[in-house]
């Protein structure tokens, strides 16, 4: 499972499922089943918003986050710069995963 840490030191795993996925497809518009379909554009898409990241972090590490007691603004303060790309790098993998065709 992809993780990532942030600047706090807080290890996530990004978790994406049925029902994490139907909230990044509301909440964000964000449908991890177009990297079946239009993997360049989703991909695009990414690399190119940081908030639509954060928020998709979000969604992903949100169960974690509540049972540290973190709050999304705290969860978010925690990606810096520094760690971005790692945290960009788990999200991605954490969907592909979701969405790979049964091995």
């Amino acid at each position: 499972m992809p993780e990532f840490t942030d600047r706090h030191g807080h290890t996530w795993q990004p978790d994406c499922n049925a029902w994490t996925g139907r909230r990044l497809k509301r909440e964000l518009n964000l449908d991890p089943f177009h990297l079946l379909t239009d993997q360049e554009a989703t991909l695009a898409r990414l690399a190119d918003d940081v908030a639509l990241c954060v928020d998709a972090l979000w969604v992903l590490c949100e169960d974690q986050a509540k049972a540290r007691g973190i709050t999304d603004e705290d969860f978010g303060r925690g990606i810096d710069a520094e760690r971005f790309a790692e945290c960009q790098q788990s999200l991605v993998l954490a969907l592909i995963d979701f969405t790979a065709p049964a091995r």
